[in-house]
This record gives structure tokens, sequence and C-alpha cells, in this order.
């Protein structure tokens, strides 16, 4: 009896059949990000402001 022997079609479609299911599976993840984030918000510096005055100790 021979038990190494596969049906071509299933091991057809195991190979075409994985990475297609991974791609799509990338594919839902990944695309909300594209479409999604802040728009329109003004660009601020992450700077902060120079003092005013010199403290007393310098």
């Amino acid at each position: 009896m021979n038990t190494t022997s596969t049906n071509p079609r299933v091991l057809l479609g195991a190979i075409l059949g994985i990475p297609t299911v991974i791609a799509l599976m990338l594919l839902a993840f990944a695309a909300p990000a594209l479409h999604s984030g802040a728009k329109d918000l003004p660009w601020r510096s992450a700077v902060p402001r120079p003092p005013s005055r010199r403290s007393p100790g310098c």
C-alpha cells in the first residue's frame, strides 16, 4: 500500500490556496491603515518655547 501519494489537485490547491489566503489576510489588515490617519491638522513644532527672561541664579 502506497501512503505517500497525494492527489495532484490537493497539492496544487494547497500550493496556491495557502499563499492566497495569507495575502488576503494581510490586505484585510493593511487596507484600513492606508486610508486612516490624521488629516487637515495644523502643523506644529514640538520644540519648547525659549524662556522669556533669564533665571536669577544664572
